[in-house]
């Protein structure tokens, strides 16, 4: 897969109502030991240091958003939501009238430079990977945090998540993705899955989605957008395709 192609990948999560969306799509969003490890830590540090003033809290592909259900009732904490899906937002604004989400592609970011106190990134790499962290890295200011998790191609937990979709009539390719320019170029291979041929026509509406394989890929793709890592650790959650995913956590 060319950039060109990474480019054109087009999911249509708004094809999914929130009820579908958890029965079908793996993700930890409303799981509390993941909030409790991974982004209370970060918020709580972020408000200590704006004392008084309240934070920004930046989501980024926050889709229906559920991972801030757990901080809409604290007054500190400025909620800011982008999302491709214009009707997943439209859901997520019904359960979060006071966050402010925006209808955007990571593509062509509007969110101010330097403007977020914190930043979170939930299942939100299997597009365009280099798009979201530098959205993320853009928006967040100087010396500022963010969690983000990926799922990694050959962990072996994470074998049962593809063969489930394989079996469904997947097809499971190869492809990489540049960074930068000219002789700065960082190639990184992927794992493409694609959902176009699958049984379940929902589950179509995924397209295609990109696998970093390995750890090292994902750091040194970070530290090509310009960030340090901080931490790693690992989160186990069961979901409908897996009953013991492995999400690699950052």
């Amino acid at each position: 897969m060319s950039n060109r192609e990474h480019q054109k990948l087009g999911p249509d999560y708004n094809a999914f109502s929130e009820s579908a969306y958890f029965d079908k799509i793996n993700t930890p969003a409303k799981n509390p030991e993941y909030y409790e490890r991974f982004h209370k830590p970060l918020v709580e540090e972020a408000k200590r240091e704006a004392a008084p003033h309240p934070i920004v809290l930046l989501d980024v592909a926050c889709g229906f958003a559920y991972e801030l259900d757990f901080v809409k009732d604290d007054p500190s904490v400025y909620i800011v939501g982008i999302d491709i899906a214009s009707d997943v937002l439209a859901q997520a604004k019904k359960r979060l009238p006071n966050a402010t989400f925006i209808a955007a592609d990571t593509e062509h970011s509007p969110l101010a430079k330097e403007s977020a106190d914190v930043g979170m990134a939930l299942n939100a790499f299997g597009y365009k990977p280099d798009k979201v962290l530098e959205t993320l890295y853009e928006a967040l200011k100087p010396g500022k945090k963010c969690a983000m998790n990926f799922r990694v191609y050959g962990n072996t937990y994470n074998d049962a998540f593809f063969q489930h979709y394989i079996d469904q009539g997947a097809v499971l390719g190869d492809g990489d993705l540049v960074v930068g320019t000219g002789e700065h170029n960082k190639r990184f291979k992927l794992k493409v899955l694609n959902y176009e041929n699958c049984t379940d026509e929902q589950v179509r509406k995924l397209d295609k989605q990109v696998f970093l394989c390995s750890l090292g890929d994902i750091q040194e793709l970070a530290k090509a957008i310009g960030f340090d890592t901080v931490k790693h650790d690992t989160f186990h959650f069961p979901s409908p395709a897996n009953p013991d995913n492995e999400m690699d956590v950052f």
